[in-house]
């Protein structure tokens, strides 16, 4: 099993909540750097960094749902002794939900999703398959936003990034949905007001928030907020 390490960029201020954010495909710590000062005095801002990005791209990524959330699992547990919001952003979401499902009472008080509907099958619907050509991958991620279209332009750069896209693609798709509500809120950050994520309220038997939250990244960071203020 590949290694998984939690950055924690506020770990020496005392802490009453902590936030645990998903990245994107490919993504790491890296895109939630700027939270780390936008974030109110006492949350633990939890950093997952997967295999095969940032400090890790040494390491082959995970390509497996339910080994990525082991691992997850066995990394997040020594947080849950204050109470921890997950965050997910896209396909961090769907990790997010999984592992909050894999948890049960062990695990966050409340998942806060952005930008990805509801987990349901076909599993990693709206996404290419892991083995699109590179052409298609680049095409997604300049769609999605979040990283350089100078680096994706860039075949070196891309080299080193495609096997943790492609492992990503291949967790999305091992990724089999279970039914079963969390016995926890819910809160769903849209980028528009037309995006259709409501089935996500079905996916708990808790409460559940719909919010708009809009595109741009300080947006999303002050509704997590709004959210871990509520813990």
């Amino acid at each position: 099993m590949a290694d998984l390490r939690i950055i924690r960029p506020l770990s020496e201020v005392p802490a009453r909540t902590r936030l645990v954010c998903f990245p994107h495909i490919a993504g790491g710590p890296a895109m939630f750097a700027s939270w780390a000062d936008a974030l109110t005095p006492g949350t633990d801002l939890c950093l997952p960094l997967f295999p095969g990005r940032e400090r890790s791209f040494d390491q082959r990524p995970f390509t497996d749902m339910d080994e990525l959330c082991a691992a997850l699992h066995d990394a997040v547990a020594p947080l849950m002794d204050l109470p921890v919001a997950f965050f997910g952003d896209c396909f961090g979401a769907l990790v997010a939900f999984r592992l909050a499902q894999r948890m049960g009472a062990a695990g966050p008080s409340v998942v806060i999703a952005h930008g990805l509907a509801a987990p349901r099958l076909p599993a990693g619907a709206g996404l290419p398959r892991s083995d699109a050509p590179t052409g298609e991958l680049v095409a997604y991620l300049k769609r999605e936003g979040g990283t350089d279209p100078a680096l994706l332009d860039d075949p070196d750069w891309m080299e080193i990034l495609e096997p943790s896209v492609r492992g990503d693609l291949a967790v999305a798709e091992s990724y089999r949905h279970d039914p079963t509500p969390l016995d926890i809120p819910i809160t769903v950050l849209m980028k528009a007001a037309d995006e259709d994520v409501t089935a996500w309220s079905g996916l708990t038997g808790a409460d559940f928030a719909l919010r708009v939250s809009h595109r741009d990244w300080p947006g999303v960071a002050r509704a997590a907020e709004q959210e871990i203020a509520r813990l």
